[in-house]
């Protein structure tokens, strides 16, 4: 049976609203971008111990548009920076995906079945 503590819950819920006021502070003008992330996030970070299915969020926008600040910048707030793994996926090279994600989890001790947050930034190399 799972324990899932109500102070433990209220807890998370005041680290979630003091990050979405930071970010807010740190990144002007998507307002709705962020609370759209950290709505999407919220249960998983309230209630983690339950959930058996990742929660995947999607960034799209063109490079440098502050898209990986953005996350790398929510982990911090979140204090979540040692279960935190960033990949970096390109279509440069011949390893296949799978196995370069496969590592970097394994790489970063990541085989335990628990949530983590991951982010890709995914880089395409123009062909001419």
């Amino acid at each position: 049976m799972l324990d899932i503590k109500l102070d433990q819950i209220v807890v998370r819920k005041q680290a979630l609203a003091a990050a979405k006021a930071e970010l807010k502070r740190q990144f002007i003008g998507i307002d709705h971008i962020i609370d759209d992330l950290l709505d999407h996030i919220q249960v998983w970070y309230l209630v983690q111990e339950i959930l058996r299915r990742p929660v995947i969020v999607n960034l799209w926008g063109v490079t440098g548009v502050g898209k990986t600040n953005l996350i790398r910048k929510l982990i911090k707030a979140l204090d979540l920076q040692e279960h935190f793994a960033e990949i970096k996926l390109s279509n440069i090279d011949t390893t296949s995906w799978k196995s370069s994600v496969s590592s970097l989890l394994k790489e970063h001790g990541f085989h335990d079945e628990k949530p983590r947050p991951l982010t890709s930034a995914t880089t395409r190399r123009r062909r001419r």
